[in-house]
């Protein structure tokens, strides 16, 4: 008797999880095929902004409008905090995506799941943004800018060229703009989700750097051999802080290669002089030893007041986070200000889509970049 009941607790429980395994494979199909669409889609509406980019006149913005200061003051770069934004290019999912992405969150404990969504790059920049953070991947032989594989893959700017284009277009609408930074994240995570994707490598690299040269050129562009000059390397330049003044900048951009495992030092390889690079090394703060002749711009997320302030005091630019998971914290939004740390990221930039509340980031008033209130002019 006990040996039936048992059988029969196997069997309904078998076929319990043959319905689950059924439902999964065919939800994660289905998620698969809404990614892939909503992203062809993206990409059309990409190829329509940049259409229309291409084929209009706008009248140049003022950039005074922005800052907090007189720009004839002429500061040094590293005297400056300027507002950015974080993940620039996202769009909100569906809910059913996020959902899941919720599910996923909680096994791993990362937060990939947040709703919010941000306007178009052209229309950050047009509202003062001068800071931007593109995800990279590389997929059907070409980069890709997306956050998470599937249930958060949406995105104002799917083709990285394209991406560098629109840059560009404003740019040379706004000849006299401030600096922008871009930092880039490449992502070599989650394949089995992309069989198309690839692992990046020193090749790719090469090609990254290349396109970014190409498409911007060169005179866009604040590279490795822009801040070195005449000094032996970028951490020589940061000692005797040769940071560039603001007006030898303007009009250009300057591309920060977020940290990785292995990338950073595969990046570094390809010419540890670092003279013929399109992108500048951002380190993390607890790498600084590990890449001291190349540690000039870092990374400290968490706005810890007193050690960044020291680190700006010792000419490193720094970029922190205003606020995390769009949540609004004023505190945390104080002590990244008076932390003088230069690039400040935020997910609530005016203008943005998502989310919807009563916060707007603005660095003083209403101003996105203002003097660096620690640095020394």
């Amino acid at each position: 008797m006990a040996h039936r009941i048992l059988f029969k607790f196997f069997k309904i429980s078998a076929f319990a999880l043959s319905i689950i395994i059924i439902l999964s494979v065919f939800l994660g199909g289905s998620m698969y095929l809404g990614a892939s669409i909503m992203l062809s889609k993206d990409l059309k509406l990409q190829k329509e902004r940049l259409n229309n980019l291409r084929n209009n006149d706008y009248e140049p913005i003022n950039e005074q409008d922005f800052c907090a200061f007189p720009l004839s003051l002429n500061p040094k770069i590293n005297c400056l905090q300027v507002l950015a934004t974080h993940n620039s290019y996202k769009k909100k999912m569906p809910s059913l995506f996020y959902g899941v992405g919720r599910a996923f969150s909680a096994v791993t404990k990362s937060p990939m799941h947040k709703q919010y969504h941000h306007n178009s790059l052209t229309d950050q920049l047009n509202k003062g943004v001068r800071g931007l953070e593109l995800d990279l991947r590389y997929q059907h032989d070409k980069f890709i800018v997306y956050h998470n594989p599937i249930y958060d893959q949406r995105t104002n700017n799917p083709d990285w060229e394209k991406t560098l284009e629109e840059l560009l277009l404003w740019s040379l609408n706004n000849p006299g703009h401030i600096m922008v930074n871009v930092i880039i994240e490449i992502k070599d995570d989650a394949l089995f989700l992309n069989p198309s994707r690839k692992k990046i490598n020193e090749e790719l690299l090469r090609e990254l750097d290349f396109g970014i040269k190409r498409i911007l050129g060169e005179h866009k562009l604040v590279t490795p051999r822009f801040l070195i000059g005449d000094y032996h390397s970028l951490v020589d330049m940061r000692q005797n802080n040769g940071w560039p003044k603001l007006s030898r900048v303007k009009g250009k951009f300057m591309f920060l290669l977020h940290q990785h495992s292995t990338l950073t030092d595969k990046y570094i390889a390809l010419d540890p002089t670092m003279k013929t690079q399109a992108m500048i090394p951002l380190i993390e703060y607890a790498q600084i030893d590990r890449y001291k002749e190349y540690a000039a711009v870092l990374l400290y997320n968490d706005p810890n007041k007193d050690e960044i302030a020291s680190l700006v005091s010792n000419n490193y630019i720094v970029r922190s986070r205003m606020d995390i998971d769009v949540i609004y914290d004023g505190q945390r939004r104080l002590d990244a200000l008076d932390s003088g740390a230069q690039i400040l990221t935020t997910d609530m930039e005016y203008g943005r889509i998502l989310p919807k509340n009563d916060y707007d980031a603005f660095l003083e008033d209403n101003f996105t970049v203002r003097l660096n209130p620690v640095a020394v002019y």
